[in-house]
């Protein structure tokens, strides 16, 4: 049986958004793991690196299944596929606006807006919206999300809300020690 060019040819993009997906789960894994670093050589006190571990964690763990059960969708032209895509892009402007996922301690100078995500997202939402490769792929009258893939979203899009008042509740309340110098 021969198949058609439309059911073999996966777009290039498709394949580099999914090479993406993998590299922003590293990239996730490496921020926490500095930010953590980063706690415990500035000598906050131990409630504050516990919650950041906790709360970096359960982020990052979701985030990466969303990403990897996305790309998974995408490589095997499943239904619900580009409208996870779609979320992962909402995703990148609330990372964008409500910090970094996790709650680093804030300062009030530290509220800056990261234009990565952004840009990230913008440049792949117009991709996903105007490819003609994609529509083709990924037919506009049968992409659907599941209840599944809302709920992955909301919590996501929750703990990122919530890490912003957490993170500026930290930068307020953590506790820094310093270390008295030797004689």
């Amino acid at each position: 049986m021969k198949a058609t060019a439309k059911s073999a040819q996966m777009p290039l993009g498709i394949h580099l958004f999914a090479l993406a997906l993998i590299l922003s789960s590293i990239a996730v894994l490496g921020t926490i793991i500095l930010s953590i670093i980063d706690l415990i050589a500035l000598h906050y006190d131990i409630l504050t690196i516990v919650i950041t571990i906790a709360f970096g964690t359960l982020f990052s763990v979701g985030l990466i299944i969303f990403l990897m059960r996305t790309r998974k969708l995408l490589l095997n032209k499943e239904e619900n596929a580009v409208g996870c895509a779609k979320l992962i892009f909402v995703l990148g402007f609330i990372m964008a606006f409500f910090g970094r996922g996790f709650p680093f301690p804030i300062s009030q100078t530290g509220l800056n807006i990261d234009w990565r995500p952004i840009g990230f997202s913008l440049i792949w939402l117009v991709y996903f919206s105007m490819s003609k490769a994609v529509k083709t792929t990924f037919p506009t009258n049968n992409r659907k999300l599941r209840r599944v893939d809302w709920i992955f979203f909301v919590c996501l899009a929750a703990l990122l809300v919530f890490s912003l008042p957490l993170g500026l509740i930290l930068g307020q309340t953590a506790v820094i020690h310093t270390p008295l110098p030797e004689h």
